[in-house]
């Protein structure tokens, strides 16, 4: 079948031809005008019927679907070959995919239609399409379908659970007694169901799991779901609960972060009935929110000794609503008015409460249905008390919560044994009636700068942990900035741009306390800066190179060290950290880290880079500078050793100059690539000639091996020529020098080098050495052993007296430890 392309051209041929065979038809007979409109005639006729055929048998291109993919668990391509007529490309009744439902509108971008899909399974899907023609031609779909295999969405995680509303309004404490929205952060939220797939992995008052799920949410997008869960989740203290989200292929086992509520009303005392009347007795609550609790909306539920459940009928005798940190009581309907609580109820139940007993308050008539807290005495079974009951109470005796630093029967650990103070004959019964007993206020105790850029804000309590550590809840005045905050217990440590010696205020805003979201009273504390003081570097131990040589640290490779000192928080890594070395003419180069880490005040880990100048044993200052100044000096230094050693030298022979050669030594224990390094030569002036290098080699310097540079126009007949790894032109000279470096630049990353007679400085370590006569060569001596490993960088105490003993060596000879 032709093509289109093909078809215009065939079509354009055969019309051609038409004409052609018209312009060169036979003469008619008959006037000129008769001619003229037979041939037309004629010619039109010849042309039409050319035509005709030429279409026929070329019909047109056909239209294709050319592939479909997925691009995701919501969604697929459709690919056509050629772009599509518009209007019917983007409607939706023209796509189908049995197994899926489509949705929304198909978004058309050149030949290519995006459709969005109900969740897909990993397996093979068929795309239909219908009523789609090609724009250019209106040519139909001759292939309308496609198959292609679907994206499962990947199981979902929850990385964050934030509280961004409660009802009542607690600002974000979620307290039982209340609703709690929360946003939801995670991954593979797309196809999630809501609010069925969302729930909490919380117990009942029995220990049951009940998968609490929220009454409203919604997906935002494939990483965060905003929900509401109800009022009534059982409290689990601050491991709180897992947030499980089911999507299209499964539920996350767990959550990064936990939904934490709080009980919004806690059992704070109980009476189990006197010594002369166990049926005189009482179940006092309190309400540690900021918001008032309806009482009425609570029940009460007693257990026996065996665990037995009983929800109590209760008989109002106030309004029941429970103020902020006020009381509730309930008293046992056989109580008269010789107990002291009888004053202070506010229902009454028939008495209940027993020995190794327990009781509970919750948001149901249902036993252990949206239980709000409980408490279990003596040898009261699981699950009637909150991780170890208290002791037995005895008649005539009540257990009260422990106030939560203040006169509020505020604590709860969910742990009875903890939260409850021993039994004692002296009761405190309170009700509605009596005034609200407010923790004491909650203050910023104190504020103190342990470095300059620290503070620490003290809490007269442990704070809320989410609020608490939001630097952007602090604000301190003269110009500091707060850049991070850490918790601890009643601390936080706040992150600060450079103090002064001088007075700050720091004010914390929307921190409140963490078990009963009390806000602050004294919220701004003052603290005298720590200045900045300039650095100082008393140690620099290396702990790793590369090349690995231990912690030797050589001039072909890196070096990790670690910095101690003093003064190096406000130390700008890796800028700020340097060396005072110098370049191979001698110029400061200043060398800076080429990454570093400030670990704290006292220590630097910094990696210096290759190709650091050695300086002997003297090694160089590590210079590091803060926002203050720089240290001078110190006290450890630096000291890199040449990683590669100029090791011999033969300046020519006495019957030709220019057949010389250059040896290098490779002192470290690791292999040192050869073509990385650069070879000058220094005229007697000391003028500098980087030399163009032609490998002969791999040029890979074994551990304690050689490499030997040779002179292009050096032959067979020298002694070093078999030994060459590299070529370069001669220019080696009296009064000259060598030396090695990672750079083509002039005296940048000098390795190591060697001058010898007049050289002029810089061309030479210390001192040169003697001029080398033409057929001898300078070597350097060996250390300890037999390769030439001796360097103390002095040139003139570093190197034997020039020898006519040449005994050139490269990386094809053995290596000489």
């Amino acid at each position: 079948m032709a093509t289109g392309s093909t078809y215009l051209t065939l079509l354009a041929t055969v019309v051609a031809a038409a004409m052609a065979a018209c312009a060169t038809g036979a003469p008619e007979a008959g006037s000129d005008a008769a001619r003229d409109a037979g041939t037309d005639a004629a010619h039109d006729a010849a042309s039409d019927a050319a035509i005709d055929a030429a279409i026929d048998a070329t019909p047109p291109a056909p239209f294709d679907v050319a592939s479909a993919q997925s691009t995701g668990p919501l969604a697929l391509t459709v690919t056509f070959d050629a772009p599509p007529d518009p209007t019917a490309a983007v409607a939706l009744a023209n796509y189908s995919v049995p197994g899926l439902a489509l949705s929304g509108a198909p978004v058309l971008a050149g030949a290519t239609v995006t459709l969005a899909t109900s969740a897909q399974l990993a397996q093979t899907y068929t795309l239909t399409v219908a009523d789609v023609a090609r724009a250019s031609d209106r040519q139909p779909l001759a292939t309308a379908t496609a198959d292609f295999t679907g994206t499962a969405a990947a199981l979902p995680a929850v990385t964050a659970v934030t509280v961004t509303a409660t009802n009542p309004d607690n600002g974000a404490i979620a307290f039982d007694t209340g609703t709690a929205t929360v946003a939801i952060t995670g991954t593979s939220f797309a196809t999630a169901i809501c609010p069925g797939g969302v729930a909490l992995d919380d117990v009942d008052g029995s220990g049951a799991t009940v998968a609490s799920h929220p009454t409203t949410c919604s997906i935002d997008s494939d990483t965060q779901i905003t929900a509401t869960f109800p009022a009534g989740i059982r409290t689990n203290g601050a491991a709180g609960w897992n947030v499980r989200v089911t999507n299209a292929t499964g539920t996350n086992a767990t959550s990064d972060q936990p939904f934490v509520p709080r009980a919004g009303v806690v059992v704070s005392e109980v009476y189990p009935g006197t010594s002369g009347n166990a049926s005189h007795e009482f179940v006092e609550l309190y309400n540690p929110t900021a918001q008032p609790v309806d009482g009425t909306q609570l029940h009460l539920h007693a257990r026996t000794s065996t665990g037995s459940d009983a929800d109590k009928t209760l008989t109002a005798v106030t309004a029941g609503q429970i103020a902020p940190r006020g009381f509730f009581l309930f008293a046992s309907s056989a109580s008269d008015g010789s107990d002291a609580w009888t004053a202070h109820a506010d229902a009454t139940y028939s008495d209940a409460l027993a020995g190794n007993g327990g009781v509970y308050v919750s948001l149901s008539a249902t036993a252990n249905a949206q239980v709000i807290d409980k408490v279990g005495w003596g040898t009261q079974p699981a699950p009637g008390f909150e991780g170890a009951a208290t002791a037995n109470i005895p008649a005539s005796q009540s257990v009260s919560r422990k106030p939560g630093g203040g006169a509020g029967h505020a604590v709860d650990s969910d742990d009875n044994a903890s939260d409850f103070d021993a039994p004692s004959a002296a009761i405190t019964p309170h009700g509605t009636g009596d005034p609200a007993e407010p923790l004491p206020t909650f203050d910023v105790s104190a504020a103190a700068s342990p470095s300059p850029i620290a503070v620490t804000i003290t809490f007269d309590g442990p704070p809320d942990p989410v609020a608490a550590a939001d630097a952007t809840n602090y604000a301190i005045d003269g110009g500091l900035t707060v850049s991070a905050a850490s918790v601890a217990g009643n601390t936080v440590t706040l992150a600060t741009s450079p103090q002064q010696a001088t007075g700050y205020s720091v004010t914390v805003s929307n921190v409140a306390r963490a078990f009963d979201a009390l806000p602050l009273t004294t919220s701004t504390a003052q603290f005298t800066g720590t200045p900045v003081l300039p650095p100082t570097v008393t140690t620099v131990a290396v702990t790793a190179t590369s090349p690995d040589n231990g912690t030797t640290p050589f001039d072909t490779g890196t070096a990790t060290v670690t910095i101690t000192g003093t003064e190096l928080d406000t130390v700008a890594c890796p800028a700020g950290v340097t060396l005072d070395d110098l370049d191979g003419s001698g110029a400061a180069v200043h060398t800076a880290a080429a990454s570093c880490h400030v670990d704290s005040d006292t220590q630097i880990t910094a990696t210096f880079p290759a190709g650091i100048r050695t300086n002997g044993a003297t090694g160089w200052n590590v210079i590091v500078t803060n926002t203050v100044a720089a240290n001078t000096t110190s006290s450890v230094r630096f000291v890199p050793r040449a990683g590669v050693l100029v090791s011999e030298v033969y300046v020519g022979t006495s019957g030709n100059a220019n057949h010389e050669f250059v040896e290098l030594y490779n002192p470290t224990g690791a292999v040192v690539d050869g073509t990385k390094l650069h070879l000058h030569l220094r005229s007697s002036t000391g003028t500098d000639s980087g030399k163009t290098l032609a490998f002969v080699t791999a040029a890979q310097i074994p551990a304690h091996g050689f490499l030997l540079y040779a002179s292009s126009v050096s032959d067979a007949g020298d002694a070093w020529t078999a030994h060459a790894d590299a070529t370069y032109s001669a220019a080696l000279a009296s009064d000259g020098g060598v030396y090695v470096s990672l750079s083509a630049s002039a005296n940048a990353q000098v390795i190591d080098k060697l001058g010898w007679g007049a050289q002029p400085a810089p061309g030479f370590e210390t001192a040169a050495i003697t001029n080398i006569p033409a057929s001898d060569s300078a070597q350097r001596l060996p250390a300890n052993g037999s390769g030439d490993a001796t360097d103390s960088d002095d040139n003139a105490n570093d190197f034997a007296a020039a020898s006519p003993q040449i005994t050139p060596l490269g990386t094809i000879d053995p290596p000489q430890p």
